[in-house]
């Protein structure tokens, strides 16, 4: 019985393996981008199609997305996180493109950064707009007709700043003067909302504390109640001390004692010193004095 069971495990890993696994042979990257921060990428990938039905990309952020081969179109759709795509034929030297865009560049004073993470290694291409300048890209770097190109080689991490000007160190101290100055304003900014908002708040919480300590030594004197009380009474106390003020009749219903027992209990707790009563209509409220 345990060898069928191992088997049938074994089977299921192989059929996870042969279905999913994705035997990427080659790569290829080209990424254009545009003078307004927009950028569209195209990917040639060589593959054994012939242990898969679909090939999966995680989606990083891709708008527009078109797949194809050498016979056309193929089809995909999307889960999660994950653009799959149907294959259409079994080679194993199958070719795919896949073409994506509208992905968009963050810009941060006068720099452009481009970061984003292919889901497996590809050789890229990426080629930056006219009259731009790289400020820092750990690629291969070459221009022809005013237009800089990076050449990422094996990787799927792409990450690269670029800039419309030439920035001198001087730009760059002031900006980091100016980010240094901000810092401090929002940190004055805060304390003065910190002084005027939650001191009310601490003062509260401080207040709360105290009344968390008051019923915490009222909770050490509970406990040493019962060291001299009869379970009866201590029932008793206690019930007063978490619900406050009682009824006698409502003290009776809940401890389930007959009216002249409790009657001769409370008797005995307040020659004690522990609780006192009080009329209140034809009955009497039961109070905890200590």
């Amino acid at each position: 019985m345990l060898s069928k069971k191992i088997f049938v495990f074994l089977f299921f890993l192989y059929f996870i393996n042969f279905y999913f696994s994705q035997d990427i042979e080659y790569c290829d990257g080209e990424i254009n981008i545009t003078k307004e921060g927009f950028s569209e990428i195209k990917l040639l990938i060589l593959l054994d199609s012939t242990k898969q039905d679909f090939f999966y990309i995680e989606n990083f952020g891709c708008n527009n997305i078109l797949t194809y081969d050498s016979k056309g179109d193929l089809n995909y759709f999307t889960h999660n996180k994950e653009i799959i795509i149907k294959l259409r034929e079994k080679k194993p030297d199958y070719s795919l493109s896949f073409f994506c865009n509208s992905l968009e560049l963050t810009k941060k004073y006068k720099e452009w950064y481009f970061d984003f993470n292919i889901p497996f290694n590809c050789d890229v291409k990426v080629n930056l707009p006219e009259d731009s300048y790289i400020i820092k890209a750990e690629a291969i770097i070459f221009s022809k007709d005013n237009r800089i190109s990076l050449l990422f080689k094996d990787t799927n991490s792409i990450k690269f700043s670029y800039s419309f000007e030439k920035l001198n160190k001087t730009d760059k101290i002031n900006f980091s003067n100016i980010v240094i100055l901000l810092i401090f304003l929002l940190l004055f900014l805060f304390f003065i909302v910190f002084v005027i908002y939650f001191k009310p708040f601490i003062s509260r919480e401080s207040k709360e504390s105290s009344k968390n300590n008051s019923l915490e030594s009222k909770q050490k004197e509970l406990d040493n109640y019962k060291k001299y009380l009869s379970d009866r009474e201590f029932l008793i106390v206690k019930m007063l001390f978490e619900r406050g003020p009682l009824t006698q009749r409502k003290i009776q219903i809940e401890v389930g004692l007959p009216k002249s027992t409790l009657s001769r209990t409370l008797k005995k707790l307040e020659n004690k010193g522990i609780v006192k009563s009080y009329s209140l209509g034809n009955t009497k409220k039961i109070e905890l004095l200590k």
